[in-house]
């Protein structure tokens, strides 16, 4: 089984004009510097207490279906809006909104923004597009964009989301089990950088095998 398209990751970057250009070209971008240390670690910070707090009053005790299925231990920290302020400042940080209306036609809604601890012994989820839900033939552009913020290092052996380079110029969903079966790539970055990635882009939680 091959890839589709090509078999690139674009580089880290800390121009968001070039992130808006990796985008296009690859569908996802890594920038770094978005948030200062002292930032990156109140946030990550924050989630990991959220996190326990969940597993202590047995808010965590449902997994995700998609992790229920595969009989995944990753531990999602939902609805972040709802906890803290800095998670509803994070949701319209100054880059996001300028990545965003650069890249989606419209009008703006937050779809969802929740934690994803994908712990040891996680397998991989399915591969799928974000967007996948929506009727096609979809349109020239993406209709969503994702960020992630890289609380820890994303590397491949502890779990880093994996994509399938080129798969948004297909400008559809896989509609095979050969290409549902598709080799990816995983977006590595270290902590404290943001990961986006377009709706159209086929992509799955990675394994973590540590």
């Amino acid at each position: 089984m091959t890839t589709t398209v090509q078999i690139k990751v674009p580089e880290i970057t800390a121009d968001v004009d070039q992130a808006k250009r990796d985008i296009v070209e690859h569908g996802v971008a890594i920038l770094s510097g978005v948030l200062s240390p002292d930032e990156h670690a109140a946030l990550r910070d924050t989630v990991y207490a959220e996190a326990e707090a969940d597993r202590r009053t047995g808010r965590a005790d449902d997994p995700y279906f998609a992790d229920a299925m595969l009989g995944n231990p990753s531990q999602r920290v939902w609805n972040l809006p709802s906890r803290q302020q800095m998670f509803c400042d994070l949701a319209v940080h100054p880059v996001v909104m300028e990545m965003v209306r650069t890249v989606v036609e419209g009008g703006v809604r937050l779809s969802t923004f929740s934690a994803n601890i994908t712990l040891p012994g996680s397998g991989e989820m399915h591969l799928h597009a974000d967007q996948g839900t929506d009727p096609m033939p979809w349109g020239e552009k993406p209709h969503g964009l994702n960020f992630i913020w890289c609380l820890d290092d994303f590397s491949e052996e502890t779990g880093a989301t994996r994509f399938v380079p080129g798969s948004h110029k297909l400008n559809r969903s896989a509609a095979s089990m050969e290409e549902i079966m598709s080799d990816t790539v995983p977006l590595e970055a270290p902590a404290g950088s943001l990961v986006m990635m377009e709706g159209r882009v086929w992509h799955k939680t990675g394994a973590n095998v540590t």
